[in-house]
């Protein structure tokens, strides 16, 4: 009995620790987002892709370093590098959604990458589709019709780029799990990093200024904080079950929605939060049942 109370409250420890480095990985996904939204405002969305990639190379180099051993050695070159170029592409789109609609708006709509996996999935790896699974589908894409209201408002330019962000994203996504079959997650995130690197600054050349001190200042901001919310979204899953934290993701609207009103003066309208809503629990539910036996 002692060890299995030992064991319980292992657990919810585990979970307790879970949950508050998914809430922190909200806040620094809000923060890097609102840092874009704000030095995208002068500086061309595309330098500030390449930034964000060079900074990130930066950070991972020591991993990679340590792992030269290997020599990122793949049977699946063109698959790396084809994953590298929809990776670029979609943030490229992401940051260019950022720079063009309000930040609550631009988060809501970046949940939906998970319903495109899922449809992705099913079609492309011919995972088994219960109805269940079909019905998750159905409700996240009609919260999506929720926000950007086809018919009733204007579908604006920069909620195309956020939803075609989402869909490269999850291309990506299951490129990724294709290549995590042979390669280490080590080669996958070099060979991306390595081709995200110079296509974003080619891209960038086109638009090329360079940024004021203050707009470094910025840059540096968005290279650090995203980084440390992908380690920070890492530990989470890794301390608790992902049916745990993954409520908890929707935190990142309402500290977006926080600093979109604190920095831009922006409240998101009801629709929003309803689509954001229905949005959130489809993907939950599609978490929860991906995750039973």
């Amino acid at each position: 009995m002692a060890a299995r109370d030992a064991m319980l409250n292992t657990i919810a420890s585990n979970n307790m620790r879970a949950m508050g480095l998914m809430v922190a990985a909200g806040l620094f996904f809000a923060i890097s987002h609102a840092t874009i939204r704000h030095v995208t405002q002068d500086l061309h969305p595309l330098e500030a892709v390449f930034f964000r990639n060079l900074y990130a190379l930066l950070f991972l180099t020591p991993m990679f370093w340590r792992s030269r051993r290997n020599g990122f050695r793949t049977q699946h070159l063109k698959l790396h590098l084809s994953r590298g170029v929809l990776q670029c592409v979609a943030v490229m789109g992401m940051f260019t959604g950022l720079s063009l609609i309000p930040l609550a708006e631009a988060t809501a709509l970046s949940f939906t990458s998970p319903l495109f996996v899922a449809v992705g999935a099913t079609l492309v790896f011919r995972e088994a589709a219960p109805l269940r699974r079909w019905l998750a589908i159905g409700a996240g894409f009609a919260g999506m019709l929720m926000i950007i209201r086809p018919g009733f408002a204007e579908i604006s330019i920069g909620a195309w780029f956020m939803i075609g962000s989402a869909v490269l994203f999850a291309v990506t996504k299951m490129m990724a799990k294709s290549l995590s079959r042979t390669d280490s997650s080590t080669e996958i995130v070099a060979y991306v990093s390595f081709v995200m690197t110079p296509l974003a600054l080619a891209a960038a050349l086109f638009v090329w200024r360079w940024p004021t001190m203050d707009e470094m200042f910025w840059l540096t901001v968005i290279g650090v904080v995203s980084t440390a919310a992908q380690v920070l979204l890492v530990q989470a899953y890794r301390h608790a079950d992902m049916t745990v934290v993954e409520p908890l993701s929707f935190a990142r609207l309402l500290w977006a929605t926080v600093l979109g009103f604190l920095i831009f003066a922006e409240l998101p309208d009801p629709w929003i939060w309803a689509g954001a809503l229905v949005i959130f629990v489809a993907g939950i539910s599609l978490a929860r049942g991906e995750s039973r036996p």
